[in-house]
């Protein structure tokens, strides 16, 4: 699965961690929001190390659509209904202080990641959507957002209305994280890769964080910025998690550079950028819950048909898709973890990644060296109110539905009829696999459940990883764990020879 942003900048090479080591701050995770917190930390004077699994901005950060703008998925209309006038001014202002404060970082440590003002636009295809859209301008307006009529002319699909805003950006997200890693490390912070945390434990006044080899990190303070909370931690109940699904490919005509969202549910988004002279499209939608039956595969190609019949593309030179999370309310969990001391968190931050992870660095760095932050209330963990207690509890219920009804509808029972490059959960002497078959015929064999909390995993078969549909987990087909909040790796089941 590779983006045009990894394809496109250096891979990093920083050592992994061999011994133990003290830090005022341990930052948890290499993409955005993990160096991003780290510099502005290591800047306010604390020592900090940061440790990252794999390779810096290699996860979600590498996978995004990289778009940085105050349009938000919550809509502000809903915002207004839910927090008031008030606690939506202060989100928008938060999304224009993102902005600022990557340019500024960019400005400081010259960064190159192709950071570009540029419109982005809402717009409708029919009667449904015109309506959603003239209630989300009418709350921008109402916050003081400049919004301004659109040009239908400038967007690259057909459409009834439009609105715009002005001054929002595109990002290459992984040259950016590179570049303020090295400006970190610059700083006196120290970057440790290939080195996954397991767990961490409180001990006294001190956070011990540690790691899969058995050294670890003995800090105050930790941020979790791991995209969801690890360890077992109730919050990863109230989160909902999807794929989305993104393919890039290059354009055959010149078209308005810009951001463009529908009101489709789900949304699709679209931008445009450059790639060697080559003017190209970024395409996104058809999203679907992680772990779900329907094949990953047919939803990328819905998305595929979707683009072509809508846009001038030449031929699609990139494909991937992604795994997101989204709060009950709709606006993300940042700032202290209820259930640990001196822990930090940010997540849920549905398809507004970049924008929250800049929001979230500058939040979670006040707390730790402020104690305190105007933005605290807004994105507070703690909010739970008896409306979205109800869709957590829903999220329960999915999550027994993984756990219990999915072990006992495996009936597959054999092998012999899978052809290369498939896969496929069977139950074997007691145990359930998770089976992939290559394109030589090998097969791997893994234990189908999480290690997270036991549920089921299926075969995402664009990503070729093994998905959890509970809570996000994702594994690859020799059971490393990708991504969280799952830490040990899916067990290797050596009981199928090669076919």
């Amino acid at each position: 699965m590779n983006t045009p942003w990894l394809k496109n900048t250096e891979e990093t090479y920083y050592p992994s961690l061999k011994e133990d080591l003290n830090a005022d701050v341990c930052v948890v995770g290499g993409g955005i929001t993990g160096i991003t917190t780290a510099y502005l930390l290591q800047e306010a004077g604390r020592r900090v190390i940061l440790l990252e699994a794999n390779k810096m901005a290699t996860g979600v950060t590498g996978h995004t659509s990289g778009h940085l703008t105050s349009f938000l998925d919550a809509h502000y209309h809903n915002v207004i209904s839910s927090f008031g006038e008030l606690k939506a001014i202060q989100l928008l202002y938060a999304t224009l202080l993102a902005r600022e404060t990557v340019e500024f970082l960019m400005a400081n440590n010259a960064i190159v990641a192709d950071y570009e003002r540029v419109p982005a636009y809402y717009y409708a295809t029919n009667d449904d959507q015109v309506n959603h859209l003239k209630k989300e301008r009418n709350a921008m307006d109402q916050l003081g957002a400049i919004t301004k009529d659109a040009d239908l002319a400038d967007i690259p699909y057909k459409c009834k209305e439009a609105f715009r805003i002005d001054n929002q950006a595109t990002l290459n997200a992984a040259g950016f994280v590179k570049g303020l890693a090295k400006a970190f490390v610059e700083k006196g912070g120290q970057i440790f890769e290939q080195t996954r945390v397991v767990n961490f434990t409180e001990e006294g006044e001190q956070i011990r964080v540690k790691t899969e080899e058995g050294s670890s990190v003995n800090a105050k303070f930790i941020v979790q910025a791991t995209h969801i909370p690890i360890n077992e931690n109730p919050l990863q109940l109230e989160l909902k998690n999807h794929n989305s699904y993104v393919m890039a490919g290059e354009s055959g005509e010149d078209v308005a550079k810009g951001l463009f969202y529908d009101f489709d549910e789900p949304y699709h988004y679209t931008r445009n950028y450059e790639e060697n002279g080559k003017s190209m499209f970024i395409v996104g939608g058809f999203d679907q819950k992680t772990g779900e039956k329907l094949s990953d595969q047919n939803q990328m190609d819905k998305l595929r048909n979707f683009a072509l019949e809508n846009l001038n593309i030449k031929e699609m030179n990139y494909s991937w898709c992604s795994t997101l999370f989204t709060s009950p309310d709709g606006l993300p969990l940042i700032g202290k973890d209820p259930i640990h001391k001196n822990s930090f968190i940010a997540t849920g931050f549905a398809g507004d990644g970049l924008t929250y992870s800049i929001i979230s660095a500058i939040l979670n760095t006040a707390l730790i060296t402020k104690g305190s932050h105007n933005w605290e209330e807004l994105f507070d963990p703690k909010r739970l109110s008896p409306s979205t207690l109800k869709t957590a509890v829903n999220k329960g219920v999915t999550t027994m539905k993984h756990l219990i009804a999915d072990k006992f509808a495996i009936s597959e029972k054999t092998t012999d009829d899978m052809k290369p490059n498939s896969a496929k959960v069977i139950h074997k002497d007691g145990e359930n696999v998770a089976v992939y078959k290559d394109e030589n015929g090998e097969l791997h064999t893994v234990s189908a459940l999480c290690t997270h909390m036991g549920c089921v995993v299926h075969f995402n078969n664009v990503a070729k990883t093994w998905d959890c549909g509970c809570h996000g987990s994702r594994f690859g087909i020799d059971g490393k764990v990708l991504a969280g909040p799952a830490t040990e790796k899916l067990e290797s089941i050596n009981i199928f020879k090669e076919q």
